[in-house]
């Protein structure tokens, strides 16, 4: 008998046990999880690019002697016409179009005519093609380099840096 007693002991804590364990693993499994995400957010595509466009003449300063006469009074005593004009625009804008810009916005004259190979400038603030020599005239260069291109033809980049400068003797 008390054998009997023992084995029926053990049964009923057995058979507690697993209860318990099921009830826990139940419990385990209803309770709600809480699923938290995070957002990425995506970085707008924009439309638009922003650069810059300096126009300078200081090579002038050097041969005032060979400038024609009457165009002193467009040559700035620093060199600059215009200097870090920031210019905003859609994308497919051309260096031509950052120059317009520029003047317009800056009141200053700008001549150029459509070639063959795309828009020549051939002045700006009064100082044209051979004013300063036989060699003068106006160049251009987007972060540093000059491009083998018109600048009606060369598409502006986000953060371009446009010079548009007289050069008295082309080197």
């Amino acid at each position: 008998t008390t054998v009997a007693a023992t084995t029926t002991t053990q049964a009923t804590t057995s058979t507690t046990v697993a209860e318990t364990t099921t009830k826990a693993t139940t419990e385990t499994t209803t309770k709600k999880k809480k699923v938290t995400a995070t957002k990425v957010r995506k970085k707008k595509k924009t439309d638009t690019v922003t650069c810059t466009v300096t126009v300078e003449c200081k090579s002038i300063l050097s041969h005032m002697n060979d400038l024609k006469e009457g165009h002193e009074e467009f040559v700035p005593d620093d060199g600059y016409i215009i200097k870090d004009y920031t210019y905003k625009a859609k994308k497919g804008y051309t260096a031509y179009d950052a120059l317009k810009d520029a003047c317009k916005k800056s009141d200053i004259k700008l001549t150029a005519k459509s070639t063959t190979y795309g828009t020549y400038v051939s002045g700006i603030n009064n100082l044209d093609e051979f004013d300063c020599g036989s060699q003068s005239g106006w160049m251009y260069s987007v972060n540093g380099q000059f491009p083998n291109t018109s600048c009606g033809n060369l598409t502006v980049k986000d953060k371009d840096n446009i010079i548009f400068e007289y050069v008295c003797e082309y080197q």
